[in-house]
């Protein structure tokens, strides 16, 4: 199970269940992916988190993880 936490463009988090990565990566392939391209606050893939900024400033130096660069991981 991967389990994605984001925010979307108008600042509302959203939490997405996908039952492996592959259908994640079916997802974003689609024509209108479910994520879009959000900022991510949290990856947790087989109950380990993957990625947090969940209690930190994730855009003090402007480096902000998208729904793009997890697919990316996940290639």
């Amino acid at each position: 199970m991967l389990s994605i936490e984001s925010r979307n463009i108008d600042g509302v988090r959203v939490r997405h269940d996908f039952m492996s990565s592959s259908k994640f990566r079916k997802d974003w392939e689609s024509e209108n992916p479910s994520m879009g391209d959000n900022e991510i606050l949290l990856v947790v893939n087989m109950d380990q988190v993957l990625y947090s900024s969940l209690g930190n400033k994730a855009n003090a130096y402007g480096d902000t993880l998208r729904t793009a660069d997890v697919y990316n991981w996940f290639k």
